[in-house]
């Protein structure tokens, strides 16, 4: 699998629906409202059927970066990553994507603060060598009980405002990472508030 530049990557990416011989490009970059894409994809797929994934080997600290640069409310955002990480094969505009919808998730339930996102790798006993970003908020938080409901279409629990979108951000952004060989889970932030998972496994014979 070929390594892109994760910058140059990102730029160059496509989100596509596959619908039968056709390729529907949606919104995306950085520059490009999350709520944008999330509403595109979501008529593109109940119209077409499903998300094709073009996979690379990239970094995901690089993409979260280059993300990061063009989501407003930058400023409230910590990032912390470690100089050295495997790569993860994913595909950089879904990805870019997920980020960028996770991370303007976590800005709208942040009043006061900062909204830390780290990057880390890590090893499980069953699927080997990953790479996860946590985006961590200090907003109202979600009840453990609820924590998958807010993966569920038209759902506001907690951390979701009234008014808040149509409540299709992370449901979306979950199905993409599904679609990458991924995950993306929640968990309670001690002390209040929300963490949201992005994970995904190392590529091939990158760790030895």
């Amino acid at each position: 699998m070929k390594r892109l530049p994760a910058a140059g990557a990102v730029a160059a990416a496509l989100l596509t629906v596959s619908c039968g011989a056709t390729l529907q490009t949606l919104p995306r970059g950085a520059g490009a409202p999350a709520s944008d894409a999330v509403a595109a994809l979501a008529q593109a797929t109940e119209t077409c059927g499903r998300v094709t994934s073009l996979s690379a080997e990239i970094d995901l600290a690089s993409v979260a970066e280059w993300t990061l640069r063009g989501i407003a409310g930058a400023e409230q955002i910590e990032v912390s990553a470690p100089d050295e990480l495997p790569p993860v094969t994913a595909d950089p505009g879904l990805l870019e994507r997920v980020i960028a919808n996770v991370v303007e998730n976590a800005l709208k339930h942040t009043d006061a603060g900062s909204v830390a996102v780290s990057v880390s790798a890590w090893t499980s006993a069953d699927t080997g060598p990953r790479v996860s970003l946590r985006v961590v908020d200090r907003g109202p938080g979600v009840p453990a009980e609820s924590l998958e409901r807010i993966f569920e279409p038209f759902q506001r629990v907690g951390d979701v405002p009234a008014g808040g979108g149509v409540g299709l951000g992370l449901a979306v952004a979950r199905g993409l990472m599904e679609a990458m060989g991924g995950t993306l889970t929640a968990e309670e932030t001690p002390g209040g508030g929300l963490t949201l998972v992005i994970d995904l496994p190392a590529a091939a014979g990158a760790v030895r």
